[in-house]
Formats: C-alpha cells, structure tokens, sequence
C-alpha cells in the first residue's frame, strides 16, 4: 500500500523515531537492579574469560558439562561467545565492571537494531509507512527490556535481523556484493551468539524458498553462504569447548535437562497458539493492529513479504519446542509486528482521504504512548525480570491470589 510515495532518503520523522527510540534506551538502562539467575550466569562466563582468555573455554565446558551431570540447577551453556566474549574483551580494555559491559552490550544492540531496522524500512517502505513502523518499534516494550538488563536475546535480534535483511537486499537486482558479505559476517555472528541460531537457519532457508517462488531468484552465492557460513563458527565452538565429544556432551546435557527444568515445567509449555496470547496480554494494540495489516500484504512487495513469511516460520519453530517457550525469545518478532501494525494503522487512515494523515500520524502516536505504559507497567511498577504469562496476568490484575484480596 503506497500511503506515500516511496522514500528516497531519511525522512525528518524516521529520523526522530530512531533518536527518540535510542534515547528511550538510555533512559531505562539501570545496572543498580537485583541480578537476575541468568545475568549472574553470563557475568560468571565473562570474569573467567576476562581473567584466563579463551583459553578458558575447555575447562568452563568440563566444569558445566559434570555440573548438569550432578544434578545441580539448570544453568545455561557457555559457549556463548560473541555475547560473553565482547564484554570480556570490553572489561579488559577499558576497566568496565563485567555485569556493566554485558548491559552496556545489550543496551548498544537494542539500539543497533532499531537503526539497521530504520535502514531497511527506508530502503523498502513507503516514507509514511517506515515512519510509522520505526516509531512503534522505538517503543516496543520489549526491545527496551532486553536492553536495558544482561539478556543476549538483543544481541541474538540484532544479527539475525542483519542476516535476514542483508538477505533481502541481496536478492534485490542489481545484486551487490556489500550485501552478500554482510549476510555472510552476520551469520558468522549469530552462531557464536546462541544455539538457537539453528532455527533462525532453517526458516531462512524456507525464506530462499519462498523468495524463488515470489521470482526474486536469489543468486547462486546466497546460497552457498546460507549453507557454508554457519559451518565455520560451528567448528570455532568446537574447537573452543575441546572438541566434539565435549561439544556434543555439553549440548545434549543442556538439551535434556532442560526438559526437565522445573522452571521449564512451570513457565515454558503450552499449546501451539501458546505465544498468540503472550503477546495479546503483553501487547494488544499493535499486535492486534498487526493482524490487520496481515490483510495488507501483498507478494510482490518482497520486503514485508518476506518479513512477514520469516515471522511465519519462526512462530511455527519456536512454538514447536516443548518446554521451551518463553516470550523474550520473540523479540524478533517485534519488527514484522511494528511494520504489520504501521500498515494496519494506514489501512484504517485511508478510510478517512480526507484526513488520512492525521489520523495515521494520531494513530502512531497513540499506540507507542500505550506501549510505552506498558514498559512502565510491566517492568517499573512491577518490577518483572522475566515476561513469563503468570507474571504478566498478575500484573494486569486478571490473576489475583488470596492475599490480593486482604
């Protein structure tokens, strides 16, 4: 839907969008907060390859692989290490505390990612349209969470975002080479992230599918990036956790336990329409203006196309691991869902022609003011660490216990 013809150049309002969104992040950042299990889990990671180096890698592989064997709590897997690594390499460098160089690191990539989304909104999107989908996901609670403590899943955002969207322009013609090398560093990136990158692997290789299908024919290098790139990082963990055997034993202690992690148990199963509702309760407006916008989509727009397919996949791997559902996970949604709902709110505009600006510009404004009391609501004023649903419908008051009644 051509709302406005499409944009040339950064509009003055996409560019306030991205300033208010990264401004929105420094205000929330906070390391004076209580630790949460995880964020004392990645501090831990960082201080032994601050002070030992990489080097570390075989013994922290050891020490976690015969700690799941003893039964001792659930922890997450070391080999993270373009998350933890960064932060070591910042604490040794400039004297930032651990637990502050993790923060500061998600913090950056929240921010990295709204202004790479910008870039491709302007690249791909009508200038009203980009506009409206970077201001709804400057304020997306969630981004602004993950930012704002020691979580990867902004770090995990970020490069898979890079990986997808260099994808898509990729496979834009001309094609250019500055794309092909980018969506081949990201996945490098993404790998050394989180095990998770296998996911975001196998819905790209059904968004090269479908992209061949929508006649955008991909070039015979994106495929061979997509399939060889993730295979040098991969033999990087392998040779940092001391070989396979090692590599092998660690992931499929993590793999098993956590099936059996109470914590899982409680918090992470459901049915398959399960993150549906976590994002119903978590944020209504622009997810239900987002299912609007579905309605709006058309094939030959390659981009929301294509964004819209990958959230399709996403979706239906992520919703298809058992005890493993948690919504921080989906903050890769939070881009389709910003440009499904910013072409819901010009569907609705366009009802008005008379006033179709304003009403699109009130609508915008309206929804990222709401979604801004969300962040406060959630993580201010009830202080949430983790968005899991019990937390979210006690906060919203439609689960009460008895001593809310006293």
């Amino acid at each position: 839907m051509d709302f406005f013809p499409q944009a040339k150049s950064w509009s003055p309002a996409l560019l306030v969008a991205v300033i208010l969104g990264c401004v929105f992040n420094g205000v929330v950042f906070n390391t004076h907060r209580t630790r949460g299990y995880d964020e004392d889990l990645y501090v831990r990671y960082a201080d032994s390859i601050s002070t030992y180096g990489l080097r570390s890698y075989p013994e922290l592989v050891r020490e976690y692989t015969e700690l799941m064997r003893s039964g001792a709590p659930l922890c997450l897997p070391p080999l993270r290490v373009a998350y933890v690594g960064t932060a070591a390499l910042m604490h040794r460098v400039t004297g930032t505390p651990t637990y502050k160089a993790l923060a500061l690191l998600s913090c950056a990539a929240s921010m990295a990612s709204l202004i790479w989304a910008a870039f491709l909104f302007q690249r791909h999107l009508p200038e009203s349209h980009a506009a409206g989908a970077a201001c709804l996901l400057a304020c997306a609670p969630l981004r602004l969470h993950l930012g704002s403590r020691v979580f990867i899943d902004s770090v995990f955002d970020l490069w898979t975002w890079m990986a997808v969207g260099s994808l898509l322009l990729a496979c834009r013609k001309p094609v250019s080479r500055r794309w092909e090398i980018l969506y081949a560093l990201s996945w490098f990136m993404l790998v050394l992230t989180k095990e998770t990158a296998l996911l975001i692997w196998l819905a790209v290789i059904a968004l090269l599918a479908f992209q061949a299908l929508a006649g955008a024919r991909p070039s015979k290098t994106i495929g061979w990036i997509t399939l060889a790139a993730p295979l040098l990082p991969l033999l990087l963990l392998i040779t940092l956790a001391g070989g396979i055997t090692p590599f092998m034993d660690m992931y499929a202690l993590f793999f098993t336990r956590a099936r059996h992690w109470p914590q899982a148990l409680l918090t992470g199963d459901g049915p398959w329409y399960r993150y549906t509702i976590d994002w119903i309760i978590f944020s209504p407006v622009p997810f239900l203006l987002a299912m609007c916008g579905l309605t709006q989509v058309r094939l030959r727009d390659s981009f929301v196309s294509g964004t819209v397919f990958f959230w399709g996949m996403t979706f239906l791997l992520l919703s298809s691991l058992r005890y493993g559902l948690n919504l921080r996970y989906t903050t890769i949604w939070n881009l389709p869902i910003s440009v499904c709902a910013s072409l819901g709110a010009a569907f609705i505009a366009m009802k008005t022609p008379r006033w179709k600006t304003g009403v699109f510009l009130t609508l915008i404004l309206v929804i990222g003011g709401l979604e801004l009391l969300q962040y406060h609501d959630y993580f201010i004023r009830h202080a949430l660490y983790d968005p899991i649903p019990i937390d979210l419908l006690k906060a919203k008051h439609l689960l009460k216990s008895a001593s809310d009644l006293k």
